[in-house]
């Protein structure tokens, strides 16, 4: 009998519905001497996922957006303690949603992520900016399932 591996390639994220757009990855600088890991989309109780949907008001503002997010999450990269593993922009080609797909060593560590936005001014700029052009949800997940081809 043969087994499945459970990953999950970005094109068939795309492909399957997520998002369909252009990807920007921003793997995490470990500030803890850790190996950088790279981000999998896999069946694994090892990671926590982050997923973020941004829905714009005005499409024209999705560059601004992605520049905005990207800001984000480098200066919260610099100033993290290893919790977050990497993160992926999504843009919808109407350029009403940019998605974020994070990955995280677990539940508290998005939290950390979370507060920082509340407690580091840099930070707190940032959203407010984001605020400004989006509605947004945010969702902790677990992958339950991926076939990677």
């Amino acid at each position: 009998m043969s087994t499945i591996e459970n990953r999950l390639s970005r094109r068939t994220l795309i492909a399957g519905g997520l998002a369909s757009g252009t990807l920007a990855t921003l793997p995490a600088q470990s500030q803890t001497g850790r190996t950088a890991m790279k981000p999998t989309i896999g069946v694994d109780n090892a990671v926590t996922t982050l997923v973020s949907v941004f829905m714009l008001r005005d499409p024209a503002d999705q560059p601004k957006l992605v520049a905005l997010l990207q800001e984000g999450v480098e200066l919260y990269s610099k100033i993290q303690e290893g919790g977050m593993i990497a993160t992926v922009l999504l843009t919808g080609r109407d350029g009403k949603r940019v998605i974020g797909y994070s990955q995280w060593r677990d539940a508290a560590a998005i939290d950390a992520f979370r507060n920082a936005f509340r407690n580091e001014p840099q930070m707190t700029a940032n959203m407010q900016s984001v605020d400004a052009l989006v509605t947004r949800e945010g969702y902790i997940c677990d992958v339950i399932y991926s076939l990677h081809v």
